[in-house]
């Protein structure tokens, strides 16, 4: 299983992806600057380290290259049949990490 931790401030993301129960680090990242054409992301797993500058109009954009960057599997940070799905609630987000079949059976599905 893995747990999927995120900080969220007003014009950044912070997140890790943690092996459980082990707690072991899959990855980590930064998305900063949100809202301006020089927003930077910065990815790192044991595999791979992204370094990018480009524009992120907003949060949900952020979040969008963080689940893009966790899924490709280049990247091989999750295994066969996992999958990051996101989607914004009126109250926030909600961001999962569970095995494809598992998600017919989140909220709102």
């Amino acid at each position: 299983m893995h747990i999927l931790v995120l900080n969220s401030g007003s014009s950044s993301i912070k997140f890790q992806l943690l092996d459980m129960p082990s707690g072991t680090l899959r990855a980590s990242g930064l998305v900063e600057r949100l809202g301006t054409p020089d927003s930077k992301i910065s990815f790192r797993s044991s595999e791979v380290v992204f370094e990018q500058t480009r524009g992120l109009p907003s949060h949900k954009e952020g979040l969008g290259e963080i689940a893009k960057y966790l899924n490709d599997p280049k990247n091989a940070i999750l295994g066969p049949g996992e999958e990051i799905k996101y989607r914004q609630w009126v109250t926030g987000w909600s961001m999962v990490v569970k095995p494809i079949p598992e998600l017919s059976r989140l909220p709102g599905k």
